[in-house]
């Protein structure tokens, strides 16, 4: 049940407060886990056809390395919380169109 007091806390102010102050914390975390689910991705992207690969590759490449520029360059953690989640989901997508394409 505390999942869900995360997404009922999600709009307070009191809980990016909390993000913010665990800000060098989290951060590493959530570099590691999305270049590495990224660079996942990118493998599974290269196993498509040719006209397929630019098509897979470009928005995870665009969207991993946005959300890391957000997180090293300092931006507020809102940004960089929902960069990761926009990541993830990318990430995730291109994985399993790569898986029924192939």
């Amino acid at each position: 049940m505390e999942v869900l007091n995360v997404f009922v806390k999600w709009n307070s102010s009191e809980y990016w407060k909390r993000v913010e102050f665990n800000r060098f914390g989290l951060l590493p975390i959530l570099i590691t886990v999305q270049s590495c689910l990224g660079s996942i991705a990118v493998c599974y992207a290269c196993e498509a056809d040719e006209h397929l690969q630019v098509a897979l590759l470009m928005p995870v490449a665009v969207v991993t390395m946005a959300s890391n520029a957000a997180a090293i360059g300092q931006a507020p953690m809102k940004w960089v919380v929902f960069g990761f989640i926009l990541s993830v989901i990318v990430s995730t997508s291109v994985i399993i169109i790569s898986n029924t394409l192939t």
